[in-house]
């Protein structure tokens, strides 16, 4: 048996199992989406009161909200970036949304995915992939900053991975003439305060190695939410440069 349940300042209905009712009610009672723009558009709202559950329900009350959540915008046959494209929603309320989302992905269990439309006629066109970015700025660091918060979860554990590797090869004797202020790229993302100047990050040894690194996140983003392995990925492509 299922009850209806209505969040408070918005449309969004949802059904909810009897049995957890009332843990649900207890925590729409409790929850505060912490954005003024946030009730505007029902789906940011509802995204933000299931990132409330990851953080303060139980593993089943937030299965229930996360699946009815699915359901309500049709995500599964729409991915969640086309729905916040259609929505209209700008970047903020955007980014609101898709970081509410993918916090689930904390849990055990939870899993989205959904096929792209370009691979799914991969028969009929060729694919050509293409890593790149100008090195000459400083806006792969607030790019790499932007995608750990909204992703992290998908994408934490190898950032910071790849941060330690990448600190540890700028202290090689051979290459730490080029490194005078390191490549902790981890710490930059988590406390602007540690940044180095503008100079520092542009300069050659550092922006390149960045600038991959923003590439490969790109990369185990959009193979995660495909629901694929990197290799799968990979053949996908007619070439790759």
């Amino acid at each position: 048996m299922f009850s209806t349940v209505t969040l408070t300042r918005s449309s969004v209905r949802f059904l909810a199992p009897q049995h957890l009712e009332s843990k649900v009610l207890s925590l729409i009672s409790s929850f505060s989406p912490g954005h003024s723009k946030a009730t505007l558009d029902d789906f940011v709202y509802f995204a933000l009161f299931l990132q409330h559950c990851v953080n303060k329900g139980s593993y089943d009350v937030t299965q229930t909200v996360f699946n009815e959540f699915c359901k309500q915008f049709d995500i599964g046959n729409k991915d969640i970036h086309v729905v916040a494209s259609q929505r209209g929603l700008d970047k903020e309320l955007a980014s609101l949304a898709l970081k509410a989302f993918f916090s689930a992905y904390t849990l055990d269990g939870f899993y989205y995915s959904k096929s792209s439309a370009l691979f799914d006629c991969s028969n009929d066109v060729r694919l050509f992939a293409v890593f790149g970015g100008n090195p000459e700025t400083t806006s792969h660091l607030d790019k790499a900053r932007w995608m750990v918060d909204v992703y992290g979860p998908l994408i934490g554990d190898f950032v910071e991975q790849m941060s330690d590797f990448m600190q540890a090869e700028s202290r090689d004797k051979r290459l730490v003439r080029a490194y005078p202020k390191g490549l902790c790229v981890y710490r930059w993302i988590n406390n602007t305060l540690a940044v180095p100047d503008d100079q520092y990050l542009i300069s050659s040894p550092v922006s390149i190695p960045l600038v991959g690194l923003v590439q490969l996140m790109q990369f185990m983003v959009l193979y995660k939410t495909l629901g694929i392995s990197p290799g799968e990925l990979a053949r996908r492509f007619d070439g790759k440069d």
